[in-house]
């Protein structure tokens, strides 16, 4: 907020690559995520596809993120999973609940402000899930499987990485999970 937070952070991820970002908390990580997302100004460079993001019109064309702190709005389930896709078809929103283990929750499910009718777990998997359905080349997943057991967030963690690898997309996770 107005001086440095971390020191400079040089690195290049290529179209199906996982990167995650590894440091205790405070460190800046999710600063750093608000920044690659357009909500943050910051200095140096940080580009997609060689173009300062700065300079995008339509950033969320290009970047889609599940943030720290993501909101689950007061509607269905479907309704909270097609910002990130209006076009999305019911097969394409059960595919995606099923990579995070969500399947069981009905597309018709009214979640209540903040999500209250979900359990934290639940919040950030439904935050997951929106950012995947999204089309945007460039993921940024923070802390994507906080509130989880350690066999479920191997396993999601795993899809992740196979969504990077086969749909050649860019995913940057943020972590401070050893």
């Amino acid at each position: 907020w107005g001086k440095p937070f971390m020191r400079p952070v040089t690195t290049s991820v290529e179209p199906g690559e996982v990167l995650v970002l590894r440091g205790k908390s405070g460190a800046g990580k999710s600063t750093l995520a608000l920044a690659l997302c357009g909500a943050l100004s910051y200095s140096g460079r940080a580009r997609i596809g060689g173009i300062e993001i700065s300079e995008f019109e339509n950033l969320s064309s290009y970047v889609s993120a599940s943030l720290q702190r993501g909101h689950v709005f007061n509607t269905t389930v479907r309704e909270n999973l097609k910002i990130a896709d209006s076009g999305a078809s019911d097969q394409d929103l059960l595919r995606v609940l099923s990579l995070v283990e969500l399947e069981d929750i009905p597309l018709d499910a009214q979640l209540g402000e903040l999500g209250r009718a979900l359990s934290g777990g639940e919040i950030k998997r439904l935050a997951v899930a929106r950012a995947l359905l999204s089309p945007a080349p460039v993921l940024i997943l923070d802390e994507p499987t906080e509130h989880l057991d350690a066999s479920l967030a191997a396993r999601i963690e795993a899809r992740i990485t196979e969504i990077a690898h086969k749909s050649a997309r860019t995913v940057i996770v943020i972590t401070h999970s050893g």
